[in-house]
This record gives C-alpha cells, structure tokens and sequence, in this order.
C-alpha cells in the first residue's frame, strides 16, 4: 500500500499546481506562516536564495526580499514565473549553474524540503556550495521531514511515503552540514501541519 502511495505521489507532485494544492491541503499555509514569521525572520531588502525552490510557495508570506529561485524543473520555473511575476528571479537549473555566473553573495541560502531528496554526498556538496554564496555572518536555512523518537504511527507512514528516499533523524540531517558552518541549530517542529508530522528545521551560520 506505501510502494502504490508514494508512487501516485511522486508522479502528480512533479506538476506545480498538483503539488502546491497538495501543500495547502496539508497545511502548508499555516506552516510557512510559523517558518516564516517565527523562524525566518526575514527583513525587507534581504537578498535570499532558494534552492530547490519548486514553485515558491514560500514566497507568498516573504516580506519584499531579493528572492532568487532555483530549480532543475522546467515546470517549476514556467509557473514561478506565472504566480510571482515582478517578485523574484528564477532560475532553471542546479544551485551549480548559479554559482557560476558569480552573484554577489546572499544574506540567507533557504533549502526547504531539499535534503530528504539528496544522498549524503549530494548533500554535503549542496551545504558547502550555500556557504560560499552566502556573505560572512550569512545563514543557511533547511527544513525536512524527519525521524523522530516516538511518532505516531501516522506520522511514520505519512514519512514513508514522502518521494524522498534520505529522510534522516536529527544527527544525520546536522551532520550533513556542519562541516561547512561555525554555528549549526536544529530545532525540532512537531505541529507544523494538519496531520501528524515531524520536521527538523536548521540554522546555521557562515562565519565571519
């Protein structure tokens, strides 16, 4: 039943608006409003990079920031462009492709929902690429699923399900990127969304 599950999810939730009005079902509307207004705390003119931005749902509930999002999906980027027109840049392709055109640094590298996605490799890779575009004192902002000590039942299943094969526990998510910053906080969120959940939210700041 988990194997037929995620499959049907993996295939509609690669489709911006399947996707999106998944999130809102869920309760994503109030989540990012909590991420948003109680951990982000972004301010206005705050250069931001989102990668793996998806669709930007987030960028709903950002103050007026300079929001850049990447993404491999041309999709994603197709209706980016057609929900937040005049709110930010984005860009189709890797976090990779980015870097190379050499843009000046960010105040805050966002990976929301990207590092379940990613092996430890990968993952490493993608946190120590988010240092070195940040500006000294910048932070890198990440949040995922996550294993957690005595979770219900439904929440463990609602997991399994998830289309990212690395969900990991506290230490594997803080292990991945503390050798790229000096100060690495993770914090726990067990009622971000209507139905039972889970999510590690990290900050970690680049030094100065």
């Amino acid at each position: 039943m988990i194997g037929a599950l995620h499959r049907v999810l993996a295939a509609g939730m690669e489709l911006p608006r399947v996707y999106s009005n998944t999130q809102s079902v869920a309760g994503w509307d109030r989540g990012w409003q909590i991420v948003v207004g109680e951990h982000l705390r972004p301010h206005t003119g705050e250069r931001i990079l989102d990668i793996g931005c998806g669709p930007a749902d987030v960028l709903r509930w950002l103050p007026p920031v300079d929001y850049t999002g990447v993404d491999p999906s041309e999709l994603c980027i197709q209706a980016c462009e057609q929900r937040h027109a005049g709110r930010g840049h984005f860009v189709c392709g890797s976090a990779n492709d980015l870097a190379a055109t050499g843009p000046e640094p960010y105040d805050t590298v966002l990976m929301l929902g990207v590092l379940h996605h990613m092996d430890d490799q990968e993952a490493r890779d993608t946190a120590a690429l988010a240092a070195r575009l940040l500006r000294p004192g910048g932070r890198l902002v990440s949040l995922d699923t996550c294993r957690w000590p005595g979770r219900p039942l439904m929440a463990r299943l609602l997991s399994r399900a998830d289309r990212g094969a690395w969900v990991r526990d506290r230490d594997g998510y803080t292990a991945l990127v503390q050798p790229s910053f000096d100060d690495v906080q993770a914090l726990p969120l067990h009622h971000l969304l209507r139905l039972p959940s889970t999510h590690l939210l990290i900050e970690a700041r680049r030094g100065r």
